[in-house]
């Protein structure tokens, strides 16, 4: 059973089921995600497109629809007894059914370690309890947790060596009409719907801040899977220029010169494809603050976490508007020159990542959990 509860997390469900068919195409799998993984044949028993939320706030307007999917998921590991238990991030929710599958003598593999080096490091003592092994992507997680006695083995990021476009840029230009003597902004306002009524503003305004610059931008907007051009329209109804593109992430990055993305894995994805970009982050008022007392680290953008330095420009609650994202991108604009120094300088986060392992070391971590509570 594979539990993942946003975009990414699906993604890599897929990816792993993808793995481990080739060596077990006997086994079968259940559980929640999205798209990717009913695509590979994972019988979704929970859809969790409209369960990716963030926040405190966010999770408490929801509150119903993840209390019943959690419920529908323990039933599932009760009546299933599956051989392992695989939780990808989601970590609030997926802790809680690690606690459950535990007690039920369900062994719990958790890959995409929670952010407890960040923040609430207290909980390492609840993973201890309920998860049998951990499977990380950054060296120091591994380190954080062999310090607090936790099984664990560093996988590898899933994307190093997964960023490889699918079609040429001439391609993905045609179909969606960009001009390729042109400069094109990305924007990349995250993968929830709960994050767009925040960051869409944010992007909607920096468009119209930019679109008179004498480079004559060109706008990208690059949604993921599970969203689509509706769910955008309420921003972009005067903004006819900006293009929703529905393309493989990688097919959409590579024609994009540089971009505005929200906090997360997109930050990682466009650092690997060396297109600079401004983060850009907003939550609830009340969900912001609560975050800042609990929070215990310097930066937050993935890629400047992975480097260990400011690489990208952060633009976090009330510094998140259109004339800051603006101000940043503005400079790249005027000078292709800088653009190209931050390409270079965005190297570091891939070398910082170590080399590429794809899924193969996270599926000979399923194989081991599951034989050694066989």
């Amino acid at each position: 059973m594979l539990v993942s509860g946003e975009a990414s997390g699906d993604r890599y469900a897929a990816e792993l089921v993808e793995e481990l068919r080739t060596r077990h195409p006997e086994w079968t799998w259940s559980g929640m995600g999205g798209e990717a993984s009913r695509e590979v044949g994972i019988e979704l028993v929970v859809d969790s497109t409209e369960l990716a939320v963030v926040g405190l706030v966010e999770v408490l307007r929801h509150y119903r629809e993840i209390r019943g999917a959690l419920k529908t998921l323990k039933a599932q590991v009760l009546a299933r007894k599956p051989q392992l238990l695989v939780l990808i991030d989601y970590p609030e929710f997926n802790l809680r059914l690690a606690r459950f599958a535990h007690r039920h003598g369900v062994p719990v593999l958790f890959y995409i370690s929670p952010q407890i080096w960040a923040w609430r490091a207290w909980r390492v003592h609840a993973i201890r309890r309920r998860v049998d092994h951990m499977a990380v992507v950054f060296p120091f997680e591994r380190d954080f947790y062999e310090k607090h006695r936790v099984p664990v083995t560093y996988v590898g990021h899933p994307l190093r060596g997964q960023t490889s476009p699918t079609r040429p840029p001439d391609a993905v230009r045609e179909r969606w009409g960009l001009d390729a003597q042109r400069p094109v902004i990305g924007l990349f306002p995250g993968s929830r719907r709960s994050e767009l009524a925040h960051l869409m503003p944010v992007c909607a305004g920096a468009v119209r801040e930019l679109r008179n610059h004498p480079a004559r931008p060109q706008f990208a907007l690059v949604m993921p899977p599970g969203l689509n051009p509706n769910d955008y329209a309420p921003w972009l109804g005067d903004l006819p220029e900006v293009k929703c593109l529905q393309e493989p992430v990688y097919d959409a990055m590579q024609v994009c010169d540089m971009a505005a993305a929200a906090s997360g894995t997109v930050t990682l994805q466009l650092a690997l494809m060396r297109v600079p970009f401004c983060m850009i982050y907003r939550l609830a008022n009340l969900s912001y603050l609560l975050a800042r007392l609990l929070v215990r680290i310097k930066r937050y953008c993935l890629a400047n976490i992975v480097a260990g330095e400011d690489l990208v420009t952060e633009l976090i609650q009330t510094d998140a508007t259109p004339q800051r994202v603006a101000a940043t991108l503005t400079p790249w604009l005027d000078d292709p020159i800088q653009l190209d120094q931050m390409r270079v300088r965005l190297q570091k986060v891939e070398e910082r990542l170590g080399p590429a392992a794809g899924m193969r070391q996270l599926a000979d971590c399923a194989e081991q959990v599951i034989s050694t509570s066989g």
